[in-house]
């Protein structure tokens, strides 16, 4: 190539590319890493950790999702009126949301079960 300074911004953008791919969690990386959040979630709340980290994939793109990165929140709980914890706000259905914001991942999953065993809208699940 002719042109150093055209090689150097080709190669920046390749390796740049490169180097955010690699920062991003697949499926399977994801799920070894926080299936024992999910276990243990079970056997607490009687919700497979099959459907715990089915959600939490899809919810978090894997745990690349904006949400996920920036507020450790992997399920996409929105704040509520209840809500008195952290908050960070996204776009969802409509722009600038409040969304539940942790400090830890294993905070997320610990709230999802709460949130699903102690609200009355999914109370017929566990009678399944």
């Amino acid at each position: 190539m002719k042109n150093p300074l055209v090689f150097f911004i080709i190669t920046f953008c390749l390796t740049s590319q490169f180097s955010l791919a690699q920062n991003k969690l697949s499926r399977r990386e994801y799920i070894e890493t926080f299936k024992w959040i999910a276990v243990r979630e079970m056997h607490r709340s009687g919700i497979p950790a099959s459907i715990t980290m089915a959600q939490a994939c899809l919810e978090s793109d894997n745990g690349n999702s904006e949400l996920s990165k920036k507020s450790n929140n992997h399920f996409g709980i929105k704040c509520k009126s209840d809500w008195k914890g952290e908050r960070s706000y996204h776009d969802d259905d409509h722009s600038n949301e409040c969304f539940r914001k942790y400090n830890t991942v294993e905070e997320s999953y610990v709230d999802h079960t709460d949130f699903l065993v102690k609200n009355q809208r999914y109370q017929y699940l566990f009678k399944i």
